[in-house]
């Protein structure tokens, strides 16, 4: 298994950086970015990171294709991929649909039509091509890039739903998922659907977890990994949510934002379908779990816990 470093882009960039070097010395395979949309540009965010970094892997984690113009992301993929000399994937998705919504003004639609039009258009840029082109969210009329990347950014394509993963399946390098296990089963079930549909070789295609994670064994750090796990089950569906025994006064709770008091009402075992949490060791058997379910590669962080560097340099050494 494959261990990656997650930060997002409502971190202090100063910060990151130093997790980011820390995690390069120990070792991880890359650092995933998540965007936070109302905070600081991912591509702005990920360029102090490859200047700062040498080695280590970038990714996005993930960019909108609806909180962003088609060619800006082709341009700005490229742009990082030359100034990280090659290290950089996309991870491209929908994107937390109540910030898409306040950004935009409307409602993400056709998103399967507009994942797979956003992947075969940015392909098509990366060779070189002159495109025209008018569908379904995208228009390009004799439209090139000026320096085509080389080699193209890797795509990974970040969602929960069985459709787009089963268009991952089909047409991406890798997907990046999160949420409970009977969701995660179900999310690998459909990618290997498509991976079969398209004739792909399952093994090929990287799939990437990232939940949240919390090591210590005390009852704070058990709180912590509470807020963490309310904070992530806010974006899930509903039906999810039941499956989890979240309903009533807990939903509520998770709905308005108060997070601290709806992971305070979790139970552990809900918590730890959305956190990994414990002594190091049992990090490091929940992460073998992980890998015998079918993922290749598993995002550390954040927040961490109370001591993210002794947490970094401690994951690196037991996983």
């Amino acid at each position: 298994m494959l261990i990656s470093l997650g930060v997002t882009t409502s971190m202090p960039v100063g910060l990151s950086v130093r997790y980011a070097r820390l995690a390069e010395e120990e070792g991880y395979h890359r650092i995933w970015v998540g965007e936070d949309l109302p905070s600081r540009e991912i591509f702005a965010y990920l360029s102090v990171l490859a200047l700062r970094t040498s080695r280590i892997g970038l990714a996005s984690g993930i960019v909108s294709l609806y909180a962003r113009n088609l060619a800006v992301i082709a341009t700005s993929a490229s742009g990082l991929q030359a100034l990280s000399g090659g290290r950089f994937s996309l991870g491209l998705g929908v994107g937390g649909i109540p910030e898409v919504e306040a950004l935009t003004g409307e409602r993400p639609r056709d998103v399967v039509r507009v994942m797979e039009e956003g992947i075969g258009l940015l392909r098509r840029l990366w060779a070189g091509e002159t495109v025209t082109y008018e569908g379904v969210r995208a228009r390009f009329d004799g439209y090139s890039l000026a320096s085509p990347p080389d080699p193209p950014p890797r795509i990974y394509v970040g969602a929960r739903g069985p459709r787009l993963l089963s268009l991952a399946g089909a047409m991406a390098e890798g997907c990046l998922m999160s949420g409970p296990e009977a969701y995660l089963m179900e999310g690998l079930r459909a990618l290997e659907r498509g991976a079969g549909q398209a004739k792909r070789d399952l093994k090929a295609i990287e799939r990437v977890l990232w939940n949240g994670l919390v090591v210590g064994e005390e009852e704070k750090d058990l709180r912590l990994a509470g807020v963490v796990a309310a904070t992530m089950a806010a974006s899930l569906p509903d039906q999810v949510l039941r499956a989890m025994g979240v309903e009533g006064e807990l939903k509520a709770r998770i709905k308005a934002g108060d997070y601290r008091r709806a992971g305070e009402m979790l139970k552990r075992e809900a918590i730890a379908q959305l956190c990994t949490f414990g002594s190091l060791e049992e990090i490091s058997d929940r992460i073998e779990e992980l890998e015998a379910m079918g993922f290749t590669e598993f995002v550390v962080g954040p927040p961490f816990g109370r001591d993210p560097d002794g947490a970094i340099r401690g994951l690196a050494e037991v996983i």
